[in-house]
């Protein structure tokens, strides 16, 4: 009878420790949780500013998207640096600001402001997804207002 109970003693805890050790094994858990792969809109390529009565008017096109991201474009933002001509300096580094949010599902791809004579104005386009996804900076388009 004591023989029995100690192989029914020994077989249970063999079995335990094989449940524990294939429990931990086989969780599933292997790494941290990875998010899903999101694609980066393309970026704006053909920036263009020009002065017209005393204001800036930018223009470019929404790059073209793949299917799985076109739809989902929501805006563009704009940013502008900005420098007194008597200080400017064509390869200085520039700090811009933003200026404008264009809604690309309502808006067409355009930007006016009103600027001041004897400053240097660059200018540059972030497309952004409804899911926060940002492009790269666009090409800089410059102007100088005598």
């Amino acid at each position: 009878m004591i023989e029995s109970n100690r192989r029914i003693t020994y077989g249970v805890s063999w079995l335990v420790a094989l449940m524990v050790v294939g429990m931990l094994w086989g969780c599933g858990v292997k790494g941290p949780p990875v998010p899903p792969e999101q694609i980066k809109p393309s970026a704006v390529t053909d920036l263009a500013v020009r002065l017209e009565e005393g204001e800036v008017l930018l223009s470019w096109t929404v790059p073209a998207a793949d299917t799985k991201t076109e739809s989902q474009f929501q805006g563009c933002r704009v940013y502008r640096s900005r420098f007194e001509i008597a200080s400017y300096c064509a390869d200085c580094p520039r700090t811009f600001e933003k200026v404008g949010d264009i809604d690309l599902r309502t808006d067409d791809p355009a930007f006016r402001e009103p600027v001041a004579s004897g400053y240097a104005y660059t200018y540059k386009v972030i497309v952004y997804t409804n899911k926060g996804m940002q492009s790269d900076d666009s090409n800089l388009a410059e102007i100088i207002v005598p």
